[in-house]
């Protein structure tokens, strides 16, 4: 059984109703575990306009990690997420960032640890929340050290 922390952020529609019906969806996908709070960010990498509502859960599932990405990647399609720009606004973005256990998984679809989470404040603030004491398997930190290390 995998242990994996999801984060989610929609920016664009309506933001609340598209993150219930992913978090509907992702249950199918497992049992969750856990589920932050839902906090309201401003847009990241410079082409979002739309103020961000992101959040982050705990999932146990019986999937690969491969084939969660997947999943996760048809519930963003079901929900109208269209890959056409980077860091563009979106309906939902999800997100595959850690395994609990400290798994390392390198792909074409999927890096795990997610490559740049340690470096953003909106995942690690949720994912502090549900998962501090998690170890980052590569900077050998744990997500509430990772958070408290990022500069303001």
């Amino acid at each position: 059984m995998y242990h994996y922390l999801i984060a989610f952020g929609a920016s664009e529609g309506n933001r609340s109703e598209n993150i219930q019906d992913a978090l509907a969806k992702i249950q199918s996908l497992g049992a969750m575990e856990a589920l932050s709070q839902v906090i309201s960010t401003p847009p990241y990498g410079g082409v979002a306009q739309g103020e961000f509502l992101n959040g982050a859960l705990i999932l146990s599932s019986k999937l690969s990690p491969e084939t969660l990405m997947t999943r996760l990647l048809g519930i963003e399609a079901e929900l109208g997420r269209e890959r056409t720009r980077k860091w563009s606004d979106r309906p939902i973005d999800l997100d595959l960032i850690l395994e609990k256990s400290g798994l390392v998984w390198n792909s074409d679809l999927l890096t795990l640890p997610h490559p740049e989470f340690h470096k953003r404040s909106f995942v690690l603030i949720p994912a502090g929340e549900i998962a501090p004491d998690w170890i980052h398997p590569v900077l050998n930190r744990t997500v509430l050290e990772i958070w408290g290390s990022l500069e303001p």
